[in-house]
C-alpha cells in the first residue's frame, strides 16, 4: 500500500470515528424516550403501573399519558434525525472513498460552552468542543467530531490528497457556497479561517 493510500485510509477512519460519536448519545436518548414516552402510555392502562407511579385520579392518569404521547413524538422525531444523520454520514465516507468530486468545502469549528453570571456579567467556559465540517456540492453537510489534535490532523490530510476541495472558513466563502456550492471546488481555496461558535446560559449567582 503506498502512502496516499494509506493517508486516505487514515481520512476515512477518522472521518468515521467522528461521525460516530454523537451517536452515543443518540442511544442514551433513545433509551429515555423510550422509557419517557411509550412506557408512560403503556403504564396508564397497567393498574399495577398506575399504583407503583402513585396516579390515583383520573386527572393525573390523563396528564401522564398526554406527556406520554408528546414525548413519543419527540422520540419519533429523534428517530428520523438520527435516520437522516446516518444517511449523511454514509453519503461523506462514500465520497471521501469513492467520489471526491462530490466534495467542495471542509473547515474546522470550535465550539465554547459559557455561564455568565447574571450579577457581574462575567463568563466562564464550561466545555469546548472541535468539529470539522464538510460541504458536498449538493449543498448538503455533515459533521465531524474529534479532539482538536484529530480535527487538525483530518483537515491536513485533506489538504495533502484532495486539491480540488477549498479549506478554511470565512464568510465569503460561506456566502460563495450558499449562493453556488460547487464554485468552491471549481475554484478551490485554501484559508486560515477557523469557524468560532459560543453558547451559553445565564445563572444568577
Amino acid at each position: 500500500m503506498n502512502t496516499q493510500d494509506q493517508q486516505l485510509d487514515e481520512i476515512i477512519t477518522l472521518a468515521e470515528q467522528g461521525t460516530r460519536r454523537l451517536n452515543k448519545f443518540f442511544y442514551v436518548g433513545m433509551v429515555c424516550g423510550l422509557i419517557l414516552g411509550p412506557l408512560t402510555i403503556w403504564a396508564t392502562y397497567n393498574q399495577t403501573a398506575l399504583d407503583f407511579l402513585d396516579l390515583n385520579t383520573e386527572r393525573d392518569t390523563q396528564m401522564a399519558r398526554i406527556f406520554g404521547i408528546v414525548m413519543s413524538g419527540l422520540f419519533l422525531l429523534a428517530i428520523g434525525e438520527q435516520w437522516i444523520k446516518v444517511r449523511k454520514d454514509r453519503k461523506l465516507i462514500k465520497a471521501l472513498r469513492h467520489h471526491p468530486e462530490k466534495l467542495a468545502w471542509v473547515y474546522k469549528e470550535i465550539s465554547t460552552g459559557e455561564v455568565r453570571k447574571q450579577s457581574s456579567g462575567a463568563r466562564h467556559k464550561v466545555a469546548t468542543f472541535y468539529h470539522a465540517y464538510f460541504h458536498l456540492v449538493d449543498g448538503s453537510r455533515t459533521l465531524v467530531w474529534l479532539n482538536e489534535a484529530g480535527i487538525d490532523r483530518l483537515i491536513a490530510l485533506v489538504v495533502a490528497n484532495f486539491a480540488n476541495v477549498t479549506v478554511g472558513y470565512n464568510e465569503k466563502l460561506l456566502q460563495e457556497y450558499q449562493n453556488t456550492p460547487a464554485s468552491l471546488r471549481k475554484n478551490p481555496r485554501r484559508v486560515d479561517g477557523v469557524k468560532r461558535v459560543t453558547s451559553g446560559a445565564a445563572i444568577r449567582h
